[in-house]
């Protein structure tokens, strides 16, 4: 009735065709249910099984449907949820309504145990009225501009008391691909959301957009005071840092914000095999860390750095191993580690670098670094080893007054610290390269703090020394310092894999050498003359390296490179992960 004025905005497009996988197949508006109609049951009270195969043409090889729900004649408020039968219930909605009022809502639905989708009403008695409108392919891979469906899965709830930033005023960005649990690929192009504004305090609107782009003029969500409402909507992700940024003007509404599908562009090839020996790994990952370094905690990575033009110790958290981000996508999302400068160290230039970080126990986070420090003593040893202390992985980390050391008085300084801990004595230790007359790399038990254990009061810390002698080389073809050590346990062999970086950092003849040892203090022997990982036709300088643990128990290695032609330029260095398989005397990279 009347004449309505109309606003349409287009949001996207969907590849067609059968066979395609993920590829929409659009159909005449066909009506699946009406609990108003004889034979379709009453209203909707306790939870009902809808098929959705085999009619209107949607074949058993469909994943998914697209429907129409609209929600009619209920006594009292509250919300109908779809999901695949089958499945456990989310905790989602797909409309959301209030007594006497008819609402609807476009969605698409995953399709479960016997072709068909579970159908639940809140509150009330409301009628249903649920209308397909297409289907989209199945299959293991996906074709250009492929859709799935997954479990509905809550994203945000302003409502929630983890959630410290109370209702949506402004913008906010989610992260919406590649978080665990929610079944959403990390290449994920678009997701398609279901979006509901709960009890603002006055009109006004909710618009979704990829993060960082230009906001829209077209809204999403429409309110009113007091409302609740809910609609779906298709949003483009940020591909450099997958979120999805909301923005709303008036009333303050809180937000809450379901995942029911996603797009992709493409199927994503297979990262090609590394290559080891003489040869760079290919495929930078992550943009501008130096000195790279990760802690595996709570289903997460956090990416360590040393210092940027902008940050003391930059961290960032991500989720997947493969992905490659942009410099400008990258450093948006980096926050900052250690707000505050250690105050032993120089406070007129920004260098902080070699970060590494662990947890000693709940609640509880250690992170080493190098600095500077003024008024060094002579000879040249102005670098010492710092720490500091968190209650979260990503900080911000509060540094200790004065150094932990700084090497041997009077020869050199310390740098590029790396905390390891021995599974199998349950010790804990912390690797450091010392700038003396032989390069050479110690080794510091620590205590369960992270604390150099000390021969004495008054004694320096014990230190062992893995120098070049002690790797079998009396005349070492490396070059330069040796530096950047790190250390993981091989349980395939009972011994311990040491790296460390060799040659001049800032050329192309930075390269990475590994050893392998009886014990984290030694001895050690040397099990190749060949560079384990060199500079290749592309990438140059490859050092750096640290060993980490994957989400999968698996042993992960990532480095740091050069582009060709770029060497010692900042800004330009590339950080890459790989995996480590320990196995034979010289361990492979892949």
């Amino acid at each position: 009735q009347g004449c309505p004025s109309l606003v349409v905005d287009v949001v996207g497009w969907f590849a067609s065709g059968i066979g395609t996988v993920g590829g929409f197949n659009g159909v005449a508006p066909t009506r699946l249910l009406d609990t108003r109609s004889a034979g379709d049951g009453s209203c909707v009270t306790s939870p009902r099984l809808l098929a959705v195969v085999n009619v209107a043409g949607v074949p058993v090889t469909a994943s998914s449907v697209a429907l129409n729900v609209t929600v009619t004649n209920s006594d009292l408020p509250g919300y109908v949820i779809l999901w695949p039968a089958g499945a456990s219930r989310p905790n989602s909605s797909t409309v959301n309504f209030v007594a006497g009022e008819v609402r609807a809502n476009a969605t698409v639905s995953k399709i479960g145990a016997l072709g068909a989708i579970s159908i639940l009403s809140s509150g009330g008695c409301p009628h249903v009225i649920i209308d397909l409108v297409g289907w989209f392919d199945g299959g293991a891979s996906f074709g250009v501009g492929g859709v799935a469906a997954v479990t509905p899965y809550r994203a945000l709830d302003t409502r929630s008391a983890s959630n410290t930033e109370g209702c949506l005023r402004g913008y906010r960005a989610v992260t919406m691909a590649g978080v665990p649990g929610s079944g959403v690929p990390f290449d994920a192009t678009a997701v398609l959301l279901n979006i509901t504004a709960v009890s603002p305090n006055a009109s006004g609107y909710i618009t979704a957009f990829p993060d960082l782009a230009t906001p829209p003029t077209a809204s999403n969500l429409n309110f009113r005071a007091g409302q609740v409402v809910a609609n779906g909507v298709w949003v483009k992700v940020n591909s450099d840092n997958q979120r999805v940024t909301l923005f709303a003007t008036g009333g303050c509404p809180h937000v809450v914000l379901d995942i029911v599908g996603f797009a992709v562009s493409s199927m994503q090839p297979a990262p090609a095999p590394a290559t080891v020996g003489t040869q760079a790994v290919s495929g930078a990952k992550w943009p501008d860390v130096s000195d790279p370094a990760v802690m595996t905690d709570g289903g997460k990575y956090y990416v360590f750095g040393s210092n940027t033009n902008v940050r003391n110790i930059p961290v960032r958290t991500v989720t997947d191993l493969t992905r490659t981000y942009t410099s400008t996508g990258w450093e948006q999302a980096t926050s900052e580690a250690m707000p505050t400068r250690p105050a032993w160290a120089r406070q007129d230039e920004k260098t902080l670098w070699a970060p590494t970080a662990a947890k000693l126990a709940p609640n509880f986070y250690v992170m080493y670094f190098a600095a500077n420090r003024p008024n060094a003593p002579q000879p040249w040893n102005p670098q010492c080893i710092g720490r500091a202390f968190a209650s979260l992985p990503q900080g911000p980390y509060t540094p200790e007054t004065a150094p932990i050391t700084c090497g041997i008085e009077g020869t050199g300084g310390a740098l590029d610290p790396e905390y390891f801990h021995d599974p199998v004595s349950n010790t804990s230790y912390l690797l450091a390269a010392f700038s003396d007359t032989s390069f050479s790399i110690h080794v510091m038990p620590v205590d369960t703090w992270g604390s150099p254990i000390q021969q004495s009061d008054a004694a320096p810390p014990r230190v062992i020394e893995l120098r070049r002698a002690l790797v079998g080389k009396q005349t070492p073809p490396e070059p330069g310092f040796i530096e950047n050590p790190s250390m993981v346990y091989d349980a395939a062999t009972g011994t311990y894999l040491l790296s460390y970086s060799y040659g001049d950092w800032n050329t192309a003849n930075y390269s990475t050498g590994v050893v392998r040892c009886s014990s984290p203090v030694g001895p050690c022997s040397l099990q190749s003359t060949t560079p384990w990982l060199a500079s290749g036709n592309s990438r140059t300088g490859t050092g750096g390296l640290s060993f980490f643990a994957g989400l999968d128990g698996s042993t992960r290695a990532v480095y740091a490179s050069w582009p060709q032609g770029h060497e010692a330029q900042g800004g330009y260095w590339r950080a890459g992960s790989l995996a480590v398989v320990a196995t034979g005397a010289v361990p492979t990279l892949r």
